[in-house]
């Protein structure tokens, strides 16, 4: 199974329920996904996100805001040319990753040494709900 991973600069992101990103960040090799993935998802036709709708999201800050993250789906997900708008919804979780978990936890969420430090949207093949029961999430 595959999860979205956003992650923003912007120390505000989070707190609604939509954000845009630029669409030259969004689900593309050179911004922390698979060739493979990229290929597949980053088109964004209407099946590809009728499908990312489908995929777990951590909603996450860069590191140097020192935010915790939070967990949800996206809901809604709207293309221009230079930027993509999502709309999502955040599940309140007893216990979720914290900053410093996703920097502990790097290679089993499969982010890279400087990815929290880039404002994107990646898309990686991790079990993320598998994985966050065995940490206790």
């Amino acid at each position: 199974m595959l999860y979205n991973l956003l992650i923003s600069g912007y120390d505000e992101a989070w707190e609604g329920n939509s954000y845009k990103i630029d669409r030259d960040r969004c689900i593309k090799v050179t911004q922390y996904t698979s060739r493979e993935i990229a290929d597949k998802y980053g088109s964004f036709g209407n099946e590809e996100i009728n499908e990312l709708k489908t995929f777990p999201c951590i909603f996450a800050y860069e590191n140097r805001i020192d935010k915790d993250p939070y967990f949800g789906y996206i809901t809604d997900i709207i293309v221009r040319q230079d930027g993509v708008k999502i709309t999502f919804e955040k599940t309140v979780m007893d216990k979720f990753l914290s900053y410093q978990d996703m920097n502990e936890y790097r290679f089993e969420l499969d982010i890279t040494e400087w990815e929290l430090n880039r404002t994107h949207w990646a898309i990686k093949d991790v079990e993320l709900e598998n994985l966050l029961q065995g940490l206790g999430g």
